[in-house]
């Protein structure tokens, strides 16, 4: 299993209801994408923490992984949701499962 988590540095001067929004935009439109096991999103609370949002996905291989991140839902999610709000991303991959060598994934 692959955990997948993108780090956001939101634009200047977005308010409480537009971070909600695109949480919830973000719910909604990865949990459509058929690869997607399981999601997680939300927005920081630590004040010294400069990425204010991220969400996260798993999947089952890293395979099934590209095939999420090519799938037009999760492009459009970017380009309507992501992009306008976001400044600077920061993605990192995990292997979930102990003992399993990376190369399978």
């Amino acid at each position: 299993m692959v955990h997948h988590i993108v780090l956001c540095k939101l634009n200047e001067g977005l308010g409480d209801a537009q971070v909600e929004w695109v949480i919830r935009q973000s719910r909604i439109r990865l949990l459509k994408i058929a690869e997607v096991r399981a999601i997680k999103c939300g927005k920081r609370i630590e004040n010294g923490n400069g990425w204010g949002f991220f969400f996260s996905a798993d999947y089952e291989s890293m395979d099934k992984m590209a095939l999420g991140h090519a799938d037009p839902v999760y492009r459009k999610f970017l380009s309507d949701v992501v992009a306008p709000h976001v400044r600077e991303q920061m993605a990192l991959t995990y292997e979930m499962e102990p003992g399993k060598d990376t190369r399978y994934s």
